[in-house]
């Protein structure tokens, strides 16, 4: 453990890939937790994105 360390990890990330989907969890420092879900052809990442 480093002296006089600072937190600097304020939101986590995490992905988890698989053949037909790819799932998204995201940690906040407040503790909210955002889950996604999408799937992993080039169609459904432009909805997703333009759903944003």
């Amino acid at each position: 453990m480093l002296k006089n360390s600072t937190n600097y990890m304020r939101n986590v990330c995490g992905l988890n890939v698989h053949k037909d989907n790819v799932f998204m969890c995201i940690l906040k420092e407040n503790g909210d937790k955002i889950e996604e879900k999408f799937g992993v052809l080039t169609p459904e990442h432009i909805f997703y994105f333009k759903c944003r």
